[in-house]
């Protein structure tokens, strides 16, 4: 009996014939000339790297559920999705099924810098060359449509156009094909749809299934079904890099930080054993942090070296470094396997530019600000630094830099650092005096990017109390989830 699959595939190859007798190859290999791919797979890993990267997606409908959203902008909502936070966008280009345009990709692309996937059912060349004569960065292929000789040859023409290539599968053996069929590089990227294309019945226990067989060669991305922190949190920390999200972001308020809803950014600080680095990853952290500087939580680089091995994938290991020279850092970096330095005043001006040019954008440098009458001249510098991926707003006193358990006025740094316009639209974490029962009062007044927190879970300095840990991280992702719209 025939599937839905089917039917959409047999509507496409007509459409298919129609758009080749008006519209030339040649003509479409003249427009598609004039657009330079952006990196769509180098923008997930550059945005995953420090935190769930999202990949909104734009579409008027669908076949399940009907009109998705009846006010559709494309432009608008890709500029939205931009300023939300998103890593790269997805659009829906069939009409018949989904109400989608190639119109409606274009009007994206040229909206906004993030790099653009066109969401089609690929079944011809012809279809590649015209993604990029649209502004399309890169392409989807479906296993369950296509044949193993379809799927190399359509890859192969993506990449001879500098398009990257998208493979989705649902299915064990769908997985097993593409890596057959294409190995571990013949794909930029593998996701796994949760919807079932034959019966379109959602589950994410599909991706949990596949996440640990995807290569880490490609960027692994999740699809469907995904509607609150939760969700993500439980798939990344299966091993996912990027979160494709459609129409739970169009039926809300597309711009009102619509991406960071679900990805609050959450560390705990200060650890010093593997059993609480673990219970923080285990809890839904999305960074543990290492201190190497004077302190009752102080590590070395030989006792990190041993934890983060054992700690997930996908969970940042940030080292904490207060009055390390260059040189003690990079060796930190190197020996510990960080994916992340967070950086005191009292380390040099030129740190972040020289550890960029040293890692490159897979390291998350962050650059830490005492709150007090100077801090919103030093955020609105860093914020204006291309270096510096995020600042960390801290308390300081005489005897200590960090983990003092002490809070800064948060209605005073509200509207000097964290809300401030020349400020705002860089990542901007809280910490000071964090806490279970102060964290979500913090994220309402504050709005922080993300929160930081050391001693306010511990049970004794340098060991963390589990029920702390776990009332922290539940109650910072209520609040996130409070302050924004249903995502």
């Amino acid at each position: 009996m025939p599937t839905r699959l089917d039917a959409i595939l047999a509507t496409t190859r007509a459409t298919l014939a129609s758009s080749k007798e008006r519209v030339s190859i040649a003509e479409l290999e003249r427009r598609a000339a004039a657009h330079d791919p952006r990196g769509w797979a180098a923008a997930l890993r550059q945005k995953a790297a420090m935190c769930p990267a999202v990949i909104a997606e734009i579409k008027k409908a669908s076949p399940s559920k009907g009109l998705i959203r009846e006010d559709f902008d494309a432009a608008w909502l890709a500029s939205r999705y931009a300023a939300g936070g998103a890593a790269a966008l997805s659009v829906l280009t069939d009409e018949p099924y989904f109400q989608g345009s190639l119109r409606n990709l274009e009007l994206a692309s040229v909206a906004v810098p993030l790099p653009c996937l066109r969401k089609e059912f690929m079944v011809d060349e012809y279809q590649i060359v015209e993604a990029r004569a649209h502004h399309a960065d890169a392409i989807l292929l479906i296993a369950a449509a296509l044949s193993d000789a379809e799927l190399k040859r359509l890859a192969k023409a993506a990449h001879q156009i500098e398009l990257d290539v998208l493979v989705e599968v649902h299915t064990p053996l769908e997985l097993d094909r593409v890596l057959d069929s294409l190995g571990e590089t013949g794909a930029d990227a593998i996701g796994v749809n949760n919807r079932d294309l034959k019966t379109f019945e959602v589950r994410l226990e599909t991706s949990l299934q596949l996440a640990s067989h995807i290569p880490t060669s490609v960027v692994r991305v999740t699809e469907s079904g995904i509607s609150t922190s939760e969700d993500l949190v439980r798939l990344r920390g299966a091993g996912f890099d990027a979160f494709l999200i459609g129409e739970s972001l169009i039926r809300g308020t597309p711009g009102q930080g619509c991406c960071s809803a679900m990805s609050l950014w959450v560390k705990i600080c200060a650890n010093t054993s593997l059993e609480d680095a673990r219970l923080a990853a285990d809890a839904g952290a999305d960074a543990v942090g290492f201190v190497f500087a004077p302190s009752p939580r102080r590590v070395t680089t030989a006792q990190v070296a041993e934890i983060t091995p054992q700690l997930p994938q996908g969970i940042e290991k940030i080292g904490v470094f207060v009055d390390a020279t260059l040189e003690e850092i990079v060796d930190a970096i190197q020996a510990c396997g960080l994916t992340g330095a967070q950086l005191h005043s009292d380390v040099a001006p030129e740190a972040p530019a020289f550890l960029r040019r040293r890692f490159g954008s897979k390291l998350h440098i962050l650059r830490v600000v005492h709150f007090g009458p100077r801090a919103a001249a030093e955020a609105i510098a860093l914020a204006q630094d291309a270096d510096v991926d995020s600042v960390l707003v801290d308390s300081r006193t005489a005897a200590a830099v960090g983990g003092t358990g002490i809070t800064f006025d948060w209605q005073l740094a509200k509207d000097a650092v964290f809300q401030s316009a020349a400020v705002r639209q860089q990542r901007v974490i809280a910490a000071g005096g964090l806490n279970p029962d102060n964290v979500a009062e913090a994220i309402d007044t504050l709005r922080p990017w993300g929160v930081d927190v050391a001693s306010g879970v511990e049970a004794a300095p340098g060991r963390k109390d589990p029920g702390k840990v776990r009332a922290f991280i539940s109650a910072a992702r209520s609040a996130s989830r409070l302050r924004q719209p249903e995502v």
